[in-house]
């Protein structure tokens, strides 16, 4: 009696068990030619408890979220150098729903800022031995005051 019972039991648990009470979705990020984007972020947000998590598309620009509880998500699609699009899915229990995202290139903004400093000059005193014995300076660059005056200025 226990056997057929427990026979019983094992039957019509083992089909419950195959039952899913979450949602998934998945899909496919492509550009406007139809290339699959790699790296892209997909940000999954649950509408109304605010829940989110983000996804990076595999090498073949795809995507997939398993065990979703049932509701309302929005969800977002970035890539590096494109425009993010939105889009809003209602999942019910045990669907898989597919979501393909085809974003668009963005603007192009190139600017370019240079910034230039003066580099600080050290003060110091410095000791320079030369042929005619030892010489002192307050520059940050000895040279002698024969090699000083063999340079060319814009006043010789």
């Amino acid at each position: 009696m226990k056997s057929a019972a427990f026979v019983a039991f094992i039957c019509l648990a083992i089909p419950a068990a195959g039952q899913s009470t979450g949602a998934s979705v998945s899909g496919i990020v492509t550009d406007a030619s139809g290339a699959r984007i790699v790296d892209a972020t997909i940000t999954i947000a649950h509408v109304l408890n605010g829940r989110a998590f983000t996804l990076t598309t595999g090498p073949e620009g795809t995507y997939r979220a398993v065990a979703l509880l049932p509701g309302e998500y929005d969800l977002t699609a970035t890539g590096t150098g494109f425009t993010a699009r939105t889009r809003r899915v209602t999942l019910l229990v045990g669907a898989d729903a597919s979501v393909d995202f085809n974003l668009e290139v963005t603007a192009v903004d190139l600017r370019t800022t240079v910034v230039a400093e003066v580099p600080l000059v050290e003060a110091r005193l410095t000791h320079c031995r030369y042929w005619s014995g030892t010489f002192w300076s307050w520059r940050s660059s000895c040279l002698a005051p024969a090699r000083l005056r063999a340079r060319p200025t814009a006043l010789r």
